[in-house]
């Protein structure tokens, strides 16, 4: 996970969404930015929550990926 834009509390946010359930990746990347944002944080872009999504997955996180959409 990149080392900017606090990688840990998104880690938190996207363990938290992806245990609520199934999304699409644009319905994901923006209850994570809606999220972000309620911390007063940078939103991220797609590529960043890919990258978050891989790193999660590298380090065998227990995650369901979103559908496409």
């Amino acid at each position: 996970m990149p080392e900017t834009r606090k990688p840990k509390d998104r880690a938190e946010i996207l363990d938290e969404l992806l245990s609520r359930g199934r999304w699409t990746g644009t319905q994901l990347l923006e209850k994570v930015n809606e999220k972000l944002a309620d911390l007063d944080e940078k939103t991220i872009n797609i590529r960043t929550l890919k990258r978050d999504l891989d790193y999660l997955d590298t380090k065998r996180a227990p995650l369901h990926r979103p559908v496409k959409g």
